[in-house]
């Protein structure tokens, strides 16, 4: 199967984009969609993952959305582009390490050809 290449223009909403997302994991799971790699935006949202603690949230009025993701909070805000992949690492594998380090190589090539200096940080 090949992979989809999804862009949307406009922000989706962090709880909708779940949604399309745990279905499409379902979908490739079975063979039955393609992998996937979206970029999108959200509008501002905060998320909280697994490690999350009521005691992190200062300002109480802040509405959080717990999903089942690692790490803490995340706020995701307007303008920041995001990129989820739908990638079925037993076809590859199931190596998410090497995965994620070809990723971090590809970021960093990238942003190297537009003079962005960054660099990989194998403490985290």
């Amino acid at each position: 199967m090949s992979i989809e290449v999804k862009i949307s223009k406009k922000p989706i909403t962090y709880k909708k984009a779940m949604l399309f997302m745990n279905k499409r994991v379902e979908e490739v799971k079975l063979g039955k969609n393609n992998e996937l790699i979206w970029l999108l935006e959200h509008p501002t949202t905060y998320s909280a993952g697994v490690s999350f603690n009521k005691k992190d949230i200062l300002n109480k009025n802040i509405k959080v959305i717990k999903t089942n993701r690692g790490g803490k909070i995340t706020l995701h805000n307007k303008g920041q582009k995001i990129i989820y992949f739908v990638i079925n690492l037993n076809n590859r594998k199931k190596d998410i390490r090497k995965f994620i380090s070809a990723l971090e190589n590809s970021i960093l090539q990238f942003l190297n050809i537009y003079k962005i200096k960054a660099k990989s940080d194998k403490k985290i």
